[in-house]
């Protein structure tokens, strides 16, 4: 009985020590000027750890390391979001794809207007072009009428005859005057002189109207001739539009049975607009990332010091 009283006394006194020692190295981590009045009051026994406790207490408190929970909690309900919108963008496509494909059999009806306005169109260019072309060609004649005026008008400030047949006639008449008509020396000149500048006004004229391949009014009938062929082309491409204007009544008419037209563009939106929600996480979920690798970043520089 008396060795089991000193052993459960000998216990109380080594449990005291060891909460003296505990205090101490509390005492220690405070500061150096508290040690000595906490040696005085360990145990001899306990030293070694009080020594040790004190050696450690300059060293600078171990950093707390960064909670991952509500960041982790964060990265979860983003990539929960992203999950979503590409689940809602899928069956979105879905329906796209599905009307898209329920409207390709309503085509039927559509093939006919459709290839007529093609045909219409073809017919169109065809005529437009050619009519281009006469444009272009009378253009060219109008060019050239003016150019052979200028040289008529040139003509004319030297001779007082545009045609062939006046300064033929003009010539004879001359002729004609010297033949029976008594006259001076230098009227006889003078007549010479004029006879030679008409024949020389004739062979300029006459080179004109070969190079520019004028003969009578052949100009202005080739001109009329190109102006029917307009005129006549004009009617054609009314014609075309109104046919134009037919088929596309019919294709309307058509379309407006169709009530998934208005329905397509719609989803497209959706789905667009889903796009946009998902590219926003994502871009929130790296900003969250690089944040996070900063903190844990200065974490572990901490650490090592």
């Amino acid at each position: 009985f008396f060795s089991s009283g000193g052993d459960g006394g000998a216990r109380r006194r080594s449990e005291g020590v060891r909460g003296a020692t505990r205090e101490g190295v509390r005492a220690c981590v405070v500061g150096f000027g508290m040690v000595a009045e906490v040696v005085t009051d360990v145990a001899p026994a306990q030293g070694a750890d009080l020594k040790a406790a004190a050696a450690g207490a300059g060293k600078l408190a171990r950093p707390e390391k960064p909670d991952r929970s509500k960041y982790e909690k964060q990265v979860e309900t983003l990539k929960d979001q992203v999950s979503k919108c590409l689940d809602t963008m899928g069956e979105l496509s879905k329906k796209i794809d599905k009307l898209k494909e329920a409207r390709k059999g309503k085509e039927g009806p559509m093939a006919e207007p459709r290839a007529k306005l093609i045909e219409y169109r073809t017919q169109l260019k065809a005529i437009y072009d050619e009519k281009s072309a006469i444009q272009a060609q009378l253009k060219a004649m109008d060019a050239q009428k003016e150019q052979n005026r200028a040289q008529l008008k040139a003509i004319r400030d030297k001779c007082q005859y545009v045609k062939i047949e006046d300064i033929d006639s003009a010539v004879q008449r001359l002729e004609e005057q010297m033949a029976h008509t008594t006259m001076t020396l230098n009227e006889e000149k003078k007549i010479v002189q004029q006879v030679s500048d008409l024949r020389k006004s004739r062979t300029l004229l006459k080179e004109l109207h070969e190079s520019m391949n004028i003969t009578g009014d052949g100009a202005s009938m080739d001109r009329d001739v190109l102006m029917d062929k307009i005129r006549e082309m004009n009617g054609k491409i009314k014609t075309l539009r109104q046919e134009e204007d037919e088929q596309r009544k019919i294709m309307d008419e058509l379309r407006s049975k169709d009530d998934s037209k208005d329905e397509i563009p719609a989803l497209i939106k959706k789905k667009n607009d889903q796009y946009e929600v998902m590219k926003k996480c994502k871009e929130t979920l790296n900003k969250l990332r690089d944040d996070r690798k900063k903190i844990e970043d200065a974490y572990w520089k901490k650490e090592k010091e």
